[in-house]
């Protein structure tokens, strides 16, 4: 992994969790916010490994949702676990990017930095008002309704021919 390489060239203060099967997404969370929050930490590290992948990417994002300014940087790893082939996730979560490498693929920058919208944020969708679901189903109805109606009268055309 080169985040594991670049680990040995800095130092840098940094905590790990683990996420398992036992633990709750919410209690991973409040541990790696404590971490970043207190200043003690500048880098936190979240590993999940199979089936804990989306437990990881949860937490990751109520910790990036409850503090601002928060750099990410994603790793992907197999591994054999009892055997098997399974995949490490590795999250992590700095204050600073000078702790992570903004060159990797997996490097994501804060929404915000110093109060301004990210360059990177996603454009958000156009602000026009939802169709309410019974005025789409009317219009899918309909759409479907045309074109069966023109395979029908199709059919009819050929069949009288």
């Amino acid at each position: 992994m080169a985040n594991a390489k670049r680990a040995s060239a800095k130092t840098r203060i940094s905590k790990t969790v683990d996420v398992g099967n036992a633990g709750d997404v919410q209690e991973c969370a409040n541990e790696a916010l404590k971490a970043l929050s207190s200043g003690a930490r500048t880098v936190v590290v979240v590993r999940g490994i199979g089936t804990q992948v989306s437990k990881t990417v949860a937490v990751a994002e109520l910790v990036k949702s409850s503090l601002t300014g928060i750099h990410q940087c994603t790793t992907y790893a197999p591994v054999k676990v009892k055997g098997a082939k399974a995949t490490e996730i590795r999250i992590e979560l700095a204050t600073t990017s000078e702790e992570l490498d903004v060159h990797s693929p997996g490097y994501q920058a804060p929404d915000t930095i110093m109060g301004k919208p990210s360059p990177r944020k996603r454009k958000e969708w156009n602000d026009e008002p939802a169709m309410p679901l019974k005025k789409k189903v009317a219009k899918a109805f309909a759409a479907t309704n045309a074109s069966k109606g023109d395979a029908n009268r199709k059919k009819v055309a050929l069949s009288s021919a």
